[in-house]
């Protein structure tokens, strides 16, 4: 059974519960992941407790050695892992969201490596809304162009062994950004 509730993904470091809260009100879920390291575990902790009275769904994972924080690979098999046990909750890829906006560069790095691999539409990141404000504003974007590329790499690659019917099949169930629309027919200068 597959239920179309939403999920944001969210990387935590040791940071004021406050500036998760843009994140998990803007992206409308129902069920929100947390992903911290073992130092920034009590932060999760502290944002599970403070939506405890809501109706949002808060679930902590943490890695289990606070040096896997540093290591994209470890993260990326850890997210996997939790990836999965969602999936099989019954939620749907194209209702997840992410934010890798805080811990470690290699936690969100492996997360947004997760997000291309499964084709999440949905990322989110939180910025200073100037130098001297220092008010956090979210920013959203989706992967289309670089995925999109990829894609496009896929076909050449398909090309170049002869499998012009599988290539083909790539690029016509495949929906690709304005920006790479010209690509599918043939005009490279256009995207360069």
């Amino acid at each position: 059974m597959s239920f179309e509730k939403k999920v944001l993904f969210l990387t935590v470091g040791s940071h004021d519960v406050d500036l998760y809260k843009n994140s998990i009100r803007e992206s409308k879920a129902h069920l929100v992941i947390l992903f911290s390291s073992q130092s920034s575990l009590a932060t999760a902790k502290n944002i599970k407790k403070h939506y405890e009275n809501e109706q949002i769904q808060i679930e902590c994972y943490s890695l289990s050695d606070e040096n896997d924080a540093w290591d994209v690979d470890k993260c990326y098999n850890f997210y996997d892992s939790v990836f999965q046990k969602i999936v099989e909750k019954g939620f749907e890829y194209k209702n997840f969201s992410i934010d890798f906006t805080y811990g470690t560069k290699a936690m969100a790095a492996a997360l947004y490596a997760i997000g291309m691999r499964y084709r999440i539409s949905v990322f989110l990141y939180s910025v200073k809304k100037s130098e001297e404000d220092n008010t956090q504003i979210l920013k959203t974007f989706d992967a289309s162009y670089a995925r999109g590329l990829a894609l496009l790499d896929q076909c050449k690659h398909l090309f170049k062994a002869g499998q012009f019917a599988a290539a083909t099949n790539i690029l016509n169930e495949n929906a690709f950004p304005a920006k790479l629309e010209s690509l599918k027919n043939g005009d490279r200068k256009s995207v360069v």
